[in-house]
């Protein structure tokens, strides 16, 4: 899911189930002007000497979002249900690990996957990748929205 404020973008990752679109929905609740890109698998976009770019699919999740739009990614976020909130930055193989499992691939093809694991490593370069154990509440889009300016 995908959230974006003033032309940058939070992309939340996770499993199935651990609250992406109810983060989602929270920040849109809480955050004016705050809105909803995509809700489900969005596209991410890397360029040489360009920032990274998220965009709307024609595809969306629990809630139907299908913008035809793009923003620049300011953090990935792995997203864990827990009693309580805390934002932790992950680094060199924890943020890799973060990433590369939720990237959509064929994972039959040993060729893709190189090929995605390459375009991680220049998002990383480029993209922090946080991990936010939160409960779904106000204090958990306050830590989020922490990282954009």
């Amino acid at each position: 899911s995908v959230t974006e404020l003033n032309g940058k973008a939070l992309v939340f990752l996770g499993k199935s189930g651990t609250g992406k679109s109810t983060h989602s929905r929270l920040w849109r609740e809480f955050v004016p002007d705050c809105t909803l890109l995509n809700d489900d698998e969005p596209l991410i976009r890397v360029f040489e000497d360009e920032p990274v770019r998220v965009y709307g699919a024609p595809w969306s999740g629990s809630t139907a979002c299908f913008r035809n739009a793009s923003a620049e990614v300011a953090a990935f976020i792995h997203l864990y249900q827990s009693p309580e909130n805390r934002l932790t930055r992950l680094r060199n193989v924890e943020a890799l690990s973060s990433l590369y499992a939720s990237a959509a691939m064929l994972r039959s093809d040993a060729g893709n996957k190189d090929r995605v694991l390459d375009v991680v490593a220049a998002v990383l370069q480029r993209v922090p990748v946080y991990r936010l154990d939160c409960r779904p509440d106000y204090e958990a889009v306050s830590l989020t929205r922490s990282l954009l300016p």
